[in-house]
């Protein structure tokens, strides 16, 4: 069955038909209400030459848990996409703690500022995770690609990831592996100190001659969870998002001979999907508004190029400081 003719959601076309469960292949575990958030993180992970199994490949007439119980069982690792939704998922969940029981690889890949329940915190102590939703594309990229090097098939091509040193997760940032460190250093030492909020992003566009000059601009702050309005899509009533022609949905666009990675698509974003006619309610992100507020932009901004504003991130906790805003900013040509 072609990848058009399977739905479970009418309004995002699934990237891919699942692959077959057999051979080396990951499975990846998320929500279904994300799937506008998921799609394009499945396409990219499939750039890289490994084979992705997720669960709209379940073939009508088949036995929904048995298939998920085969394809997990029979799976190289697994890959879960963090958010709201999905720590609530009881599915979701119920893979996390099969994939651990069995002792399979566990990833989790955070798209959104996710606050762990105490008990999946402990779970997941040791688990690998990458901050997506507070990372660059390029920065991101290469986090993956490094982490899932071993599960591309043979005869498959998986760029090399450059060697880079290993973050440090900011303040608030809430990296799985910080409770192991927690049991170390001893519960009562930091339990009651101020925590400082995370930091979040955004982003805006600018004219060249407002880059050049600089520029005042509302600064619209995205949420956890889907946009009410469009469900996730970022795409306005009646219209649905596209695959983009640019790059035919993979989200990269041409690499550069400095890096292993190629930069993502200029046309989508990264995201693999256009939207013509933004839902006016997120501007096209697909992601609920928190609020909004006047930011000046400075003067020689370029494209691509992330600004700070101190002080209008997450709020902190227990009389802790407020992360930092970073700006993404898209100059026009």
């Amino acid at each position: 069955m072609s990848a058009g003719t399977r739905s479970g959601s009418p309004d995002v076309p699934i990237p891919f038909d699942a692959c077959d469960p057999s051979g080396t292949f990951v499975f990846v575990s998320y929500a279904h209400d994300n799937k506008a958030l998921v799609y394009p993180e499945l396409r990219r992970i499939r750039s890289f030459g490994i084979r992705v199994w997720y669960d709209e490949g379940i073939e009508p007439g088949s036995e929904w848990p048995e298939a998920i119980a085969t394809a997990l069982d029979r799976a190289a690792a697994l890959v879960v996409m963090i958010t709201p939704s999905a720590v609530a998922s009881r599915n979701v969940r119920n893979e996390i703690n099969a994939a651990l029981r069995w002792g399979k690889p566990v990833f989790a890949v955070h798209l959104a500022q996710t606050a762990l329940p105490k008990g999946l915190e402990l779970q997941m102590g040791a688990v690998q995770a990458i901050m997506r939703w507070r990372m660059d594309e390029d920065s991101y990229a290469r986090r993956l690609g490094k982490a899932l090097a071993g599960y591309a098939e043979a005869g498959n091509v998986m760029p090399p990831a450059r060697e880079e040193a290993e973050p440090k997760a900011r303040d608030g940032g809430g990296s799985l592996g910080d409770l192991l460190d927690v049991f170390k250093r001893g519960r009562n030492t930091t339990q009651n100190r101020p925590r400082r909020g995370a930091d979040v992003e955004t982003e805006t566009t600018l004219s060249s001659t407002q880059a050049a000059l600089g520029a005042m601009v509302t600064l619209r702050l995205i949420g956890e969870g889907p946009c009410p309005t469009c469900n996730g899509t970022g795409a306005g009533a009646g219209t649905v998002p596209r695959v983009c022609t640019t790059c035919g949905g993979t989200g990269l666009g041409e690499k550069k001979s400095t890096s292993a990675f190629a930069e993502p698509c200029l046309t989508c974003r990264g995201r693999g999907l256009v939207v013509d006619a933004p839902c006016p309610a997120c501007s096209g992100m697909g992601r609920a508004i928190t609020h909004s507020f006047q930011a000046r932009i400075p003067a020689g901004v370029r494209d691509g190029q992330r600004v700070r504003v101190t002080g209008k991130g997450a709020p902190g906790e227990r009389g802790g400081q407020a992360g930092d805003l970073y700006v993404l900013v898209h100059v026009q040509p």
